[in-house]
């Protein structure tokens, strides 16, 4: 099976690309200028790295025959930079979601939050808003197509590698 990736550079997408490298899959990491791979620099000679600063996103599409895409990128707008959170997380993941439709990719999984499926939320409204709309959009895309689109939710996830910074690394460390 070859699964195309995004936010594979961060903690649960290194984790991924490790347990599906472990499981003989053929992977396809997206990058972008400026990717950190410190989390995955120990299987870049098992996965192929796909720069979409370099090189438009059609081609990575055709030039594999991707299975599965597993959506995890996503950009949190801290600075407040609310179309940079649009398009990080409405627009590029729309083209993606297009692109896979049109490749055939069998099923598109997306990750979210707990918290973003809350409406009135102060914090991040932004960012929280945008993964509402993705949803939204990538359930209406994919009905009455072969390609299926799920949302994974998730919720502070934790483990090795992970960044200091983060809200259970920070409850941990004042404990």
């Amino acid at each position: 099976m070859k699964v195309l990736i995004t936010g594979g550079t961060g903690f649960l997408g290194s984790h991924l690309v490790d347990l599906l490298v472990e499981q003989g899959h053929q992977v396809i990491v997206l990058t972008r200028a400026g990717s950190n791979l410190q989390k995955i620099e120990h299987q870049l000679s098992n996965i192929e790295l796909f720069d979409n600063s370099e090189q438009p996103l059609e081609v990575v599409f055709e030039n594999n025959r991707i299975d599965h895409v597993v959506h995890l990128a996503t950009y949190y707008g801290y600075d407040e930079h609310h179309y940079q959170v649009f398009a990080s997380n409405v627009l590029f993941p729309n083209k993606l979601l297009d692109l896979s439709i049109k490749a055939g990719v069998k099923k598109f999984l997306n990750t979210d939050s707990f918290s973003s499926q809350q409406e009135g939320l102060d914090y991040l409204p932004a960012y929280h808003l945008s993964k509402r709309q993705f949803k939204a959009w990538g359930e209406m895309m994919t009905l009455n197509r072969t390609t299926d689109f799920f949302t994974l939710y998730l919720q502070h996830p934790y483990g090795i590698r992970d960044n200091e910074k983060k809200f259970t690394s920070f409850i941990i460390n004042k404990m």
